[in-house]
């Protein structure tokens, strides 16, 4: 499983622009039998009650499986209607392969924009950390999602290794922006930090 090193905090926050709607994970939330699924929370801030309420009926998307550690990275667009979660734990393409997924949310809910991005390698624990912004007059959103990049128990480093893969959302699909970054200071773990 994901190592505790590597999720700073039980609890990770995140403000969107506008100051108006907040985000906050907890990786290591047990999710019904599922022990560490993590889920993330939103909530949008009320002037009239001077208090922060649930947005999206329900307000709580959580982790898929067991050790997904959802909410381990967050990010909201600016107006904070779409938010990005990273659970490196996930193993849908391998045993700590990672994934991302991006969320709009409405008043009835949220839904997934387009499909979950996976990570490609066991161990390599994709959605680390990441970055959302939008060009919402366009319609397109990019998504910047961090790679683990050093040595793991049982996993094998190479240095060809991306510290960061680039998403860009267009008509309803997410398509690789370019070639994953690789990273520059080997044996430094970098790629936990995209912003």
């Amino acid at each position: 499983t994901v190592s505790n090193a590597f999720i700073r905090s039980q609890v990770v926050v995140e403000l969107a622009r506008n100051c108006k709607v907040l985000a906050i994970g907890y990786p290591f939330e047990t999710v019904g039998d599922k022990k560490m699924a993590g889920q993330v929370e939103w909530y949008e801030y009320d002037a009239d009650l001077d208090s922060w309420l649930p947005l999206g009926d329900p307000h709580i998307i959580p982790g898929e499986e067991e050790s997904d550690f959802a909410g381990a990275s967050i990010a909201l667009s600016q107006a904070g209607d779409r938010i990005a979660i990273g659970s490196p734990g996930n193993d849908y393409a391998g045993t700590d392969a990672g994934r991302a997924r991006v969320f709009l949310v409405n008043r009835g809910g949220w839904e997934l924009l387009g499909t979950a991005i996976n990570g490609t390698t066991p161990g390599e624990e994709l959605g680390g950390s990441i970055s959302l912004t939008s060009h919402e007059s366009a319609g397109t959103y990019i998504l910047a999602v961090g790679l683990r990049t050093t040595p793991k128990e049982g996993y094998v480093y190479t240095l060809s290794a991306e510290a960061a893969r680039v998403y860009e959302f267009q008509t309803g699909l997410w398509s690789e922006r370019g070639q994953g970054v690789a990273p520059e200071m080997l044996g430094i773990d970098t790629a936990w930090f995209v912003q």
